[in-house]
């Protein structure tokens, strides 16, 4: 994600929710363990079946809490950070296995899976920089074709 791209806040309607990466599902505790990195993701919203853009953020572990159902508290710092003061109201889901939010619970799952699957696992050092990418790449694929050319102009316009 280019710092352009961190400058802009999330805006209309925007939900929020969480999840660990790390979690293995043999365990059922929901005590947080060393391992486990909580993650939260934000999303401009077209009604409850479509996200329009995205926005990730590795969360510090203290501001996470010991649960590994992240709190309303890390998803307000979250919004506090990534989301439009313009916004009214922020829809926010403490767990992301629940179906009240499924696109974005999806891309979220999505994201966790393609780190364990593709990169075999990555550290807590990394991880921002991942989610980064994983959001540009939603958010390009979701803009289409109008956005590629946009790029393709950029990196044209670099040389």
């Amino acid at each position: 994600m280019t710092q352009e791209a961190n400058e802009q806040y999330l805006s209309g309607l925007v939900a929020v929710t969480g999840g660990i990466y790390g979690w293995r599902r043999a365990s059922s505790s929901l005590i947080m363990e060393p391992m486990d990195q909580p993650v939260a993701i934000g999303g401009t919203m077209e009604g409850d079946k479509e996200i329009r853009e995205i926005k990730m953020e590795h969360l510090n572990k203290r501001e996470a809490g010991n649960s590994r159902l992240i709190s309303r508290i890390a998803q307000m710092a979250f919004s506090d950070f990534h989301v439009s003061e313009q916004v009214k109201a922020v829809r926010s889901f403490p767990y992301f296995g629940m179906n009240k939010l499924a696109p974005l619970s999806a891309a979220l799952m999505h994201t966790l899976r393609w780190l364990d699957h593709t990169l075999q696992g990555i550290g807590p050092k990394h991880l921002q920089a991942y989610l980064n990418h994983q959001s540009f790449v939603f958010n390009i694929a979701k803009k289409g074709l109008e956005s590629c050319a946009l790029l393709a102009s950029f990196m044209c316009d670099k040389r």
